[in-house]
């Protein structure tokens, strides 16, 4: 299993050599708040994994949170509903000048009156709550996310707040302590949110999910976005396609491969053009398979029917079925797509590609196959590595002329780096076609190379030997 918090990003990739699957939603479904540098990143180089997301992502948005509090400055309202929190008409014409200011960003004025606010309005806890909430919003805006924290926290700290308002501030906190990259606070305080909130939407719980998965508690993300998913469903809407990208995360980093599947089987019955579900099923399989699960032949069976479908229409994804194929042990159906991919031009037959089918098939013990591949690989251009390679695998099969053929390349003078082991193969492949003269002269040239000398001086003591 893959280590290390992963974050989330609209990009799903894979790993060949630990199956690590990458599904990423993009703080799905979140209104980010304005502030410098709070985009969704990701992170395709960890081969590939997630890291920490930087998004303060707000249920409704600071903006509207802040156009929110208008309401609880209004005097009729406070006059009409004694239970509620108030504030004198003099702080109320404080706070709504700092509103004013703030719609307008005008920053310095803004903070200036939120701040005389502070200082004469200390006898009213309501007021003050609403000044700090208020210099929260204003700091996150500037670009100073502690500050922010510091002001929101001294708004909860009061104690003054109305019950909305004080859990609206606990969630965008909550969401807050992400950017910091303040992972397991942020998990706590969105904890305390939800054990207080009577109703929680679907939307609600997948903003909650994200916090939980940055703090890698898998999980329990895992559980609020199953929720999200029935409980859409249930009323009739269709769940959006970010929150299973972000399930489907969960569970695999999880470790959940099984309830993976089943997700993923459910998902493509819906969605049964969307490549990116057969490869995740696929890689899924793979995953399961180092649990002792044995997956391979499922796996191998997602990819074919995949294929066969014309799921996999780009380079790319042929290129990336073939080599799932190879984990999921069934190299002759990987190269076959391969080679059917490169006659009708689907794919390039660069010498990258070329080589992975070499590969597949030597995986699938076709060595002639992967000699002939390569062969076409060299036509392209003089390769002294691939040269001595073809070599080594005629000589696998015996077919020493073939060997000897292709080793002479190998073990000219131009090719330097290669020569010492294609003069000690060379001499082999002409004594086993009893050409013993000539394999006596080409031993003797490879003693002159440090590399194999002993190699080749045994070789010529067996010749005199035999003699």
């Amino acid at each position: 299993m893959p280590s290390g918090r992963k974050s989330i990003t609209r990009s799903h990739v894979f790993s060949f050599k630990d199956h690590s699957l990458l599904w990423i939603p993009a703080c799905a479904g979140m209104t980010v708040a304005k502030a410098p540098n709070l985009s969704c990143r990701s992170d395709a180089g960890e081969n590939p994994v997630f890291v920490g997301a930087r998004s303060i992502v707000s249920p409704l948005g600071f903006r509207l949170a802040i156009l929110c509090m208008l309401l609880a400055f209004c005097p009729a309202l406070a006059l009409a509903q004694a239970d509620k929190p108030t504030v004198s008409r003099a702080a109320h014409q404080k706070l709504g000048a700092a509103q004013t200011l703030l719609l307008q960003e005008n920053w310095t004025q803004a903070d200036a009156v939120l701040a005389e606010v502070v200082r004469e309005f200390a006898h009213e806890p309501y007021a003050l709550a609403l000044a700090w909430r208020m210099r929260g919003f204003l700091f996150n805006e500037t670009g100073r996310p502690e500050k922010a924290l510091e002001a929101f926290d001294k708004a909860l700290e009061l104690d003054s707040l109305d019950n909305a308002s004080r859990l609206q501030v606990l969630a965008d906190t909550a969401q807050m302590l992400v950017l910091l990259e303040r992972h397991d606070d942020a998990a706590r305080r969105m904890s305390a949110w939800l054990d207080q909130i009577d109703i929680v939407s679907p939307q609600q719980r997948v903003r909650a999910a994200w916090i939980f998965y940055e703090a890698g508690r898998y999980d329990t993300a895992a559980l609020h976005l199953k929720a999200a998913v029935q409980e859409t469903k249930q009323a009739g809407s269709r769940p959006r396609d970010e929150w299973y990208d972000m399930l489907l995360a969960a569970l695999y980093h999880g470790g959940q491969y099984e309830e993976l599947i089943r997700q993923l089987l459910e998902v493509m019955e819906q969605r049964p053009t969307d490549k990116r579900y057969w490869q995740q099923l696929a890689a899924a399989q793979l995953a399961a398979t180092h649990l002792g699960l044995n997956r391979e032949r499922q796996a191998a069976a997602v990819l074919a029917a995949g294929y066969h479908k014309g799921v996999f229409d780009q380079p790319e994804d042929l290129v990336q079925a073939a080599q799932m194929l190879r984990q999921a042990k069934a190299p002759h159906l990987g190269a076959r797509i391969l080679e059917q991919a490169l006659s009708d031009g689907r794919i390039p037959a660069t010498a990258q590609n070329l080589d992975l089918l070499a590969d597949t098939w030597l995986q699938a013990r076709e060595i002639q196959k992967a000699a002939a591949v390569l062969i076409q690989k060299i036509a392209h251009g003089e390769d002294c590595a691939t040269r001595l390679r073809i070599g080594r695998l005629f000589m696998q099969i015996e077919d020493w002329s073939a060997a000897a053929q292709h080793l002479e390349h190998a073990a000219g003078a131009g090719c330097a780096v290669v020569r010492p082991d294609a003069l000690l193969l060379l001499g082999m492949a002409r004594y086993h076609q009893g050409r013993l003269e000539e394999a006596r002269a080409t031993f003797a040239q490879a003693r002159q190379e440090p590399k194999v000398r002993r190699q080749a001086e045994i070789w010529l003591e067996g010749i005199r030997s035999g003699e």
